[in-house]
């Protein structure tokens, strides 16, 4: 990586000398209060090269720079592949294999995709902290990106509050689903279970968008899903609740001979569409639907699509 990719940068103009370097960082990559102190911790704010002071005001013509603060992350490195949809500088998206936990826990301290992501990053000679933008679950396939700098997590987590990354999923559900529609319906925690959501009165706003694509001759459909919130199983829980779980979707309703079909839920993370933080241009990623559910799809019989 060489030095440009590491910083952000601006050439000031005479109406930027009214403005505090601190004014100029938000308004022109929409730095956050919470990174903007690390940077003035660290002297990473620079004008013409030199470590320059937040308050301080600069001269039309000078080059206004962020530095990205060097950092690491210190997993386990495992030789895991990583599909990779796309990376630059800032960011790397991975198409996940389903079976794969995102990240580590007590539970699952290794063998994770983000093990697989370090030892890609060190055979590559590179150095960052491994930031999750967003997770999936285990038995859930598709897009995950990876930010690769705090600017970067911050300008995604603002998408996220507004509503401007959105996120598709492919589905294969029991039962017959025509037409499109919304679900928004709160969903919380189970009562007295420590894995299972529901859909709950007193639950988070949850809102999902369906559309169906295509039903099978043995009851099946395939539906693509987009979410506008993004709360734990939301899709799962939404659709089972609806009436349509899942193909093997062993917490939400799947029925044992489905396990046959394909041994997880059907349930894959296609395509997101974000602006870029650096670039501020839109970009629509996507993840081709992953052997086991093309598979399936082949197993339900004739296809009729919508």
């Amino acid at each position: 990586m060489n030095e440009n990719e590491t910083r952000l940068t601006y050439r000031l103009k005479k109406e930027d000398e009214e403005l505090a370097l601190r004014s100029l960082l938000r308004r022109e990559f929409g730095v956050s209060t919470r990174f903007l102190r690390k940077l003035k911790e660290e002297d990473h704010i620079l004008l013409d090269g030199v470590p320059t002071k937040a308050f301080e005001h600069g001269k039309r013509g000078q080059l206004l720079q962020v530095e990205m603060p060097r950092e690491t992350s210190w997993f386990e490195p495992e030789d895991i592949p990583i599909d990779v949809v796309y990376e630059d500088e800032d960011l790397i998206v991975v198409n996940k294999q389903p079976g794969l936990v995102v990240h580590p826990t007590n539970g699952k301290p290794n063998h994770t995709m983000v093990n697989g992501l370090t030892k890609r990053m060190m055979d590559r000679g590179e150095e960052y902290k491994i930031r999750l933008v967003n997770r999936l679950d285990m038995d859930t396939s598709g897009i995950c990106i990876v930010a690769k700098n705090g600017y970067c997590q911050d300008f995604f987590m603002k998408q996220m509050e507004k509503n401007q990354v959105e996120k598709t999923y492919l589905a294969f559900v029991r039962g017959t689903l025509t037409g499109a529609g919304t679900i928004d319906l709160p969903i919380g925690r189970k009562e007295n279970d420590p894995y299972r959501r529901a859909v709950r009165e007193d639950g988070a706003p949850s809102v999902t968008h369906y559309r169906s694509l295509s039903t099978f001759e043995k009851n099946y459909s395939l539906v693509e899903l987009v979410l506008e919130t993004g709360r734990t199983h939301q899709i799962r829980v939404h659709m089972a609740h609806l009436g349509y779980p899942l193909i093997s979707d062993h917490l939400y309703g799947a029925e044992e001979a489905e396990h046959d079909l394909i041994p997880r839920q059907a349930l894959h993370a296609c395509a997101i569409s974000f602006l870029h933080p650096r670039t501020r241009n839109r970009l629509r990623l996507e993840a081709p639907l992953p052997e086991d559910m093309i598979r399936l799809r082949g197993m339900l019989g004739r296809e009729y699509r919508e």
